[in-house]
């Protein structure tokens, strides 16, 4: 039985201390042919009591190794415990790894069999062009990954005619799935807005297409003439060699043209206006109002396109003019050459009223009769009015 080295008391093997001096005890260790025993639970330390004077060790040959062990266990009282407290933080640390390890193990495997058991069924894409495949994979959620072209299968040209992963094969959402498709790469179809007839066939020639059909159509933003529109259009892509049909504009939609005759010439310049034409005039002398609408054109109540211009004609009123005195012309002309009488009389009094701005009514009569104007000469007229001259010429 071991001894406390404080006081020399014995102590019961495997006890935590002395239950003399209250020294805690160290770990002994294991005699040869001894079981191990159990360790002792923790209990308080017991109270102190008066210190016993040490007693002699009783005579035992085997005392000194005794002694010495258990001086060698005083030397360090806690090397047992403190290994014991390094062993069990590192246990548990092991334990706790291996236990999150476990954890993460099991999580990625339901992840993985849920996330198959989830996933959606890859379409067959066999025969599909590239915008049925797309709309195919979006479908099932999926989509289209890297296309590549085979110019020489044989195939409709822009058919798939192979695709990774297989139809059937199950994918997470968004997965990508590859296809191959009979044929050359598509060429993308140029932007041809805007841009003259000839100059746009020109282009779609040199893209590796062709012109297609051609149609025209209204346009209130490209100019008359000019490429409004196409089909396909501008950056998709379209099988080398196919046709790119274009629409050419007319220009704006035509609108219906104001009637302004008889208005005022301020009213119908703005009403032109508003509906989007110019405007020009001219004056003319007349007996209507002054600055009255006396004609337009293009007329009233007809189509034209915006922008266009109208022309009027206005009232610029009643301008009087002096009657010259056409008898006297007539009279004193020295009349000759070819041509009858008549008609020399008509040409040289026709002149005299036309530069005064004055129509002109002529009756040629007897010689006998009388020769006489009206209105009579340095009368004031309205410009355009008529003058009667008769003239007494001969039988």
């Amino acid at each position: 039985m071991p001894t406390c080295i404080q006081c020399g008391a014995k102590v019961e093997p495997g006890a935590a201390s002395c239950m003399a001096c209250g020294l805690p005890m160290p770990a002994s260790p294991l005699g040869a042919g001894e079981a191990p025993t159990a360790p002792a639970e923790p209990t308080a330390p017991p109270l102190p009591v008066a210190a016993v004077p040490p007693q002699a060790p009783p005579a035992d040959p085997a005392a000194p190794a005794a002694t010495a062990d258990v001086t060698k266990a005083a030397a360090s009282p806690t090397e047992g415990s403190a290994a014991e407290g390094t062993r069990a933080p590192n246990t548990l640390v092991r334990n706790v790894l291996i236990g999150a390890g476990a954890v993460a193990l099991v999580t990625a495997l339901a992840w993985a069999y849920f996330a198959f058991a989830a996933g959606v069924g890859v379409p067959d894409l066999s025969g599909k062009s590239k915008a049925q495949t797309l709309t195919a994979l979006a479908t099932v959620k999926l989509r289209l990954g890297r296309v590549t072209y085979d110019q020489s299968a044989r195939a409709a040209q822009g058919a798939v005619i192979a695709q990774d992963p297989k139809a059937g094969a199950r994918l997470g959402e968004g997965a990508p799935v590859n296809v191959t498709i009979a044929g050359p790469p598509p060429v993308v179809t140029p932007d041809l807005t805007g841009l003259a007839e000839s100059a746009a066939a020109t282009i779609v020639t040199d893209s590796g297409l062709q012109p297609g059909a051609r149609s025209t159509a209204y346009s209130d933003t490209v100019a008359r003439g000019a490429v409004c529109s196409q089909d396909p259009s501008q950056g998709v892509e379209a099988p080398r060699g196919s046709a790119v049909a274009i629409i050419i504009s007319r220009g704006p939609q035509p609108v219906r043209v104001p009637k302004v005759v008889k208005e005022a010439l301020k009213d119908a310049t703005r009403a032109l206006k508003a509906a989007g034409f110019t405007v020009s005039s001219t004056t003319k002398s007349s007996s209507s109002k002054k600055s009255s609408v006396l004609s337009q054109s293009p007329a009233g109540g007809s189509m034209a396109q915006p922008g266009a211009r109208v022309k009027l004609t206005v009232s610029s009123g009643v301008v009087m003019v002096t009657v010259p005195n056409a008898v006297s012309a007539a009279l004193n002309h020295n009349y000759g050459g070819s041509g009858s009488v008549e008609s020399q009389v008509r040409a040289v009094v026709g002149a005299v009223l036309s530069r005064a701005g004055l129509r002109m009514n002529l009756v040629l009569g007897p010689s006998s009769g009388t020769n006489s104007q009206s209105p009579r000469a340095g009368a004031r007229v309205p410009r355009g009015s008529t003058v009667t001259v008769r003239l007494a010429v001969g039988d």
